[in-house]
């Protein structure tokens, strides 16, 4: 019995640590159902999220960048190329996975849009919304106020270059293109957030 509650527990922990189970839930159409453009309209409009940044998608990462994969902006905007990402501005970037159907990412959202408020000018802030439907994703995103712009993989492309067991995960990107920190799981605090942005990228509230 005791070894039964003991797995049990251990079950629990490591659920808890890797997040939501990557497609666990998935609001998404069904294989080969038509795309309702006109629908994606009405939702990126809804949203009101700011427009992608303009990256060169031609862009190669080396082994500590991000990779070489350009993903199209979730609301307005051009598609955006991950390698290119820290080059627009020169600043680090925040950049949390997330999914309208991940119970953990409704819970440290708003810690991230606080974030991003509260680090603008410093620090970007990026969103990737995987293996979503779009017009459920937009609803998400601006039932929950989301002010940050984010792009959109539908078929989960970038789990083939990044560690992503399944959301939330957050990368922490240097000025310079380095990703030097990887956080799994929910950030259950803006402490936290606070605290790792501090500490790897060495900026401060």
């Amino acid at each position: 019995m005791t070894r039964r509650i003991g797995l049990a527990l251990l079950g629990v922990v490591i659920g808890a640590v890797a997040g939501c189970a990557a497609g666990s839930g998935r609001a998404s159409e069904p294989a080969g159902a038509p795309v309702d453009r006109a629908a994606e309209q009405r939702a990126i409009a809804a949203a009101g999220l700011p427009e992608c940044p303009r990256v060169d998608t031609d862009a190669v990462g080396t082994a500590d960048q991000l990779p070489a994969i350009t993903l199209d902006c979730l609301g307005a905007g051009p598609s955006v190329g991950l390698s290119g990402l820290p080059a627009v501005a020169g600043r680090p970037v925040v950049i949390n996975v997330w999914a309208s159907w991940c119970t953990p990412c409704a819970a440290e959202m708003p810690r991230i849009v606080r974030a991003a408020d509260a680090y603008a000018g410093r620090v970007d802030v990026l969103g990737i919304d995987i293996l979503d439907d779009r017009v459920a994703a937009l609803g998400w995103a601006k039932e929950i106020g989301v002010d940050f712009p984010s792009l959109y993989d539908h078929d989960g492309v970038v789990r083939a270059k990044l560690p992503i067991p399944g959301p939330p995960v957050t990368f922490f990107v240097s000025g310079d293109g380095r990703l030097v920190h990887t956080e799994y799981g929910e950030i259950d605090s803006d402490a936290k957030l606070a605290g790792l942005i501090s500490q790897h990228f060495g900026v401060a509230l």
